[in-house]
């Protein structure tokens, strides 16, 4: 009697520590705390040991969170990449890169050395296979990224999902417009106080105003100001006509 209840204490506590793996695979609570980056190691681990398929994970560029269903979208692709890795490529290393280095683009990319397929085939999801890629570009699609496939018989196979964060692509464009507009209307300002440029001298002046009759009383204090400036004799020189 003893024997058997020590069985069955067993095996709910296997069954409750499988039910602990599935719900982690399925949202782990690492994601909302610390980020894509430190959820995908933890889960590239995970695959090596079930695997044996040498699986590292490469950080790029500076550490920047994505919104909350971009995150689960990117992790939940690795995660189907890495399932075709383990049932067809028969791939001895993976390597998944994560890349933020544009501030406004994320990048996701799974590679392994595997068989590597004909990706310019298009194929129809099959009975038994074919979903998985299907399901990754849905996931994708739904939070407005793109998901792309780089294979070839022999030589490998690289998903890539590449986000695009157009609020802050907006944000940036916007300080740039308003450094450029900025830049013009001081500019302006200041040809409006100075139209003639006072290191420019009389000779500028005289061209600005041309045939409009004589300079104003303003063109003694531009001479006296470049004859500071440069010295007498410079000065003199440069106001010459």
């Amino acid at each position: 009697m003893g024997a058997r209840l020590n069985d069955s204490l067993k095996l709910v506590e296997e069954t409750i520590e499988s039910i602990r793996n599935v719900m982690a695979e399925l949202r782990p609570a690492v994601l909302d705390d610390y980020g894509l980056t430190p959820v995908l190691r933890w889960y590239a681990e995970q695959f090596a040991k079930r695997t044996g398929v040498v699986t590292t994970v490469v950080e790029q560029g500076p550490t920047r969170r994505l919104s909350p269903a971009v995150e689960e979208a990117f992790f939940r692709i690795a995660q189907e990449a890495l399932t075709n890795v383990a049932k067809y490529a028969r791939a001895g290393k993976v390597i998944v890169t994560f890349d933020t280095t544009s501030s406004v683009i994320s990048r996701l990319t799974i590679a392994d050395d595997g068989c590597g397929f004909d990706s310019s085939a298009s194929k129809q999801p099959a009975k038994d296979h074919g979903w998985g890629l299907m399901i990754m570009r849905e996931r994708a699609g739904a939070v407005g990224a793109e998901l792309s496939v780089e294979s070839a018989p022999g030589r490998g196979t690289r998903v890539i999902v590449t986000f695009r964060n157009h609020a802050r692509d907006a944000s940036e464009r916007g300080v740039v417009g308003a450094a450029v507009e900025l830049g013009a209307a001081v500019r302006v300002l200041e040809h409006d106080r100075d139209p003639c440029g006072i290191a420019g001298g009389r000779r500028r002046c005289r061209e600005h105003v041309g045939d409009a009759g004589p300079l104003p009383r303003e063109d003694g204090a531009i001479v006296g100001a470049v004859r500071q400036r440069d010295g007498p004799q410079r000065g003199a020189e440069r106001m010459a006509p």
